[in-house]
């Protein structure tokens, strides 16, 4: 439990939350207000009220919620790669060093004088492994083996409706609108498209949902949402690439999208990790399918 007394003009409650700690997140400030894990003066409250200086503020809710702050756990450490789990509502990298994975990755490592950097990026909004590197060698022999497709990477997904084929090999091209910030897909080429190769496995089906393994063969921006979306069994969750419908029947406001796991087939340096499978527990995420 964090206590304050707040002194100043009158301002709403988020307002006050969010100046005296600016990396809370909008889902976690909701969050936290929706469960009343907030006291003002002694009472709770569950909407977003004035707040009058002297007034004491009571949140029920732990520090690193608060502060935004991620508590690095590894999946795989050794002495050349670093695979952590990252959360969703945070870039991998971004302009700003103090708001992204990659700060709170090197902060992990700072203890041992070493740095780190990611060798590829997951959506803001998607969840999942991430390879970090701890050397220029070991950059660079990733680097090659996601050009060369040779490291394999999975995903889980819960899309909407269920499939005729179990399994399928999709191919199209994607086209990405940078002013948009969307890609969008056909079934031939056009003009500054790429030719794109998804293969998806059901693992389960439900009604109205099912939960796919995803391997990406090749890897463009928004690919599994986009392509996922053009055979209309869109993401759920997924605000840019539902349709409204879809999008307003879920209680889900970001995609359930994992990049669950990850295998190695290398041929220098790094070849010892070739008999490592590295791989996210994957309960909560039949969980969260089971209770759709």
């Amino acid at each position: 439990m964090i206590k304050f007394e707040y002194q100043g003009v009158q301002k709403s409650l988020i307002k006050v939350i969010v100046e005296k700690y600016e990396r809370i997140t909008y889902v976690a400030l909701q969050k936290i207000l929706r469960k009343k894990d907030i006291k003002i003066n002694g009472l709770r409250i569950n909407r977003n009220i004035d707040i009058n200086s002297g007034d004491i503020i009571e949140i029920f809710a732990p520090l690193n919620v608060l502060t935004g702050e991620i508590l690095i756990k590894p999946i795989y450490e050794d002495q050349n790669i670093l695979i952590v789990e990252k959360p969703i509502n945070i870039e991998v990298s971004s302009q700003s060093s103090t708001l992204d994975l990659g700060y709170f990755v090197n902060k992990y490592l700072n203890s041992k004088l070493e740095t780190a950097k990611p060798c590829h990026r997951l959506d803001r909004n998607t969840a999942g492994l991430v390879i970090f590197t701890k050397n220029d060698m070991a950059y660079n022999e990733i680097y090659k083996a996601l050009k060369d497709r040779t490291l394999e990477k999975y995903y889980l997904a819960i899309v909407n409706g269920n499939f005729v084929k179990q399994s399928d090999t999709l191919t199209n091209y994607l086209f990405k609108d940078e002013n948009l910030g969307k890609s969008f897909i056909s079934n031939s080429a056009t003009f500054g498209s790429e030719k794109i190769i998804t293969k998806y496995t059901v693992l389960k089906e439900k009604q109205d949902y099912s939960l796919l393994q995803i391997k990406l063969v090749t890897g463009k921006t928004h690919q599994i949402r986009a392509h996922m979306a053009h055979i209309k069994h869109s993401v759920v969750g997924d605000s840019k690439y539902s349709t409204r419908t879809e999008y307003s029947a879920t209680k889900y406001k970001n995609q359930l999208l994992w990049a669950y796991k990850i295998k190695f087939n290398f041929v220098d340096t790094l070849a010892y990790l070739n008999d490592k499978v590295i791989q996210l527990d994957t309960l909560k995420i039949y969980e969260i399918f089971d209770n759709l």
